[in-house]
């Protein structure tokens, strides 16, 4: 489904709900939710050549971050009645609860869901620190927070198509025998003409 620009307010905000109701007793840290919706534009991206939110992410000391995320998800989320935000003072985790039952989804479609819930059954296990450590290992992130905070500047935006290459070793590709026909069309390119640079 493509994150249009007009509905990408409406995208982030079920996009987080449907993560939301997929984890252990409707709750993500807040440090968790964000990496998980990163995590989800990023797979988009990959498998279907759009984010899913059309949501900008920008690069902070825990990681990639929705740009604006205090009001363009958290905000917006206590507004609309879907969650709160607890904020004991005693730590930085500030975990977001659903609720109420929100309605069903109607920018997503069952792809959007499925992630969705992979990933809020992956995040959910982590620490906000595992989290955030796993994050910096996206080149996406390493980019924009070297130049941006990393020199002490203001946050930077993160590059998503940079981003995605975090998958790149993981596509089953590229760790399985090629097959005679694969193999054919390799040989048959390689007799083709080379570009000089």
């Amino acid at each position: 489904m493509i994150a249009r620009r007009e509905n990408t307010k409406d995208r982030l905000v079920e996009a987080a709900v449907e993560l939301l109701r997929a984890a252990p007793g409707a709750t993500l840290k807040i440090v968790l939710l964000n990496k998980a919706l990163f995590y989800l534009d990023l797979c988009a991206l990959r498998d279907r050549g759009e984010t899913l939110t059309g949501s900008p992410y920008i690069a902070l000391d825990q990681g990639p971050v929705v740009a604006k995320y205090k009001t363009r998800l958290v905000d917006e989320l206590i507004e609309r009645g879907f969650a709160t935000q607890r904020d004991d003072g005693e730590t930085r985790e500030k975990p977001v609860t659903l609720t109420r039952k929100a309605p069903k989804a109607k920018l997503l479609d069952e792809y959007a869901l499925e992630k969705a819930r992979e990933i809020a059954k992956y995040f959910s296990k982590l620490t906000s620190k595992k989290a955030s450590e796993i994050s910096h290992q996206n080149p996406g992130w390493m980019i924009a927070y070297a130049e941006g905070r990393g020199r002490g500047n203001p946050p930077k935006p993160i590059n998503m198509r940079i981003a995605m290459q975090e998958f790149a070793g993981t596509d089953p590709w590229l760790e399985s025998e090629a097959d005679p026909e694969f193999e054919s069309a390799v040989a048959e390119a390689e007799k083709g003409p080379r570009i000089p640079w």
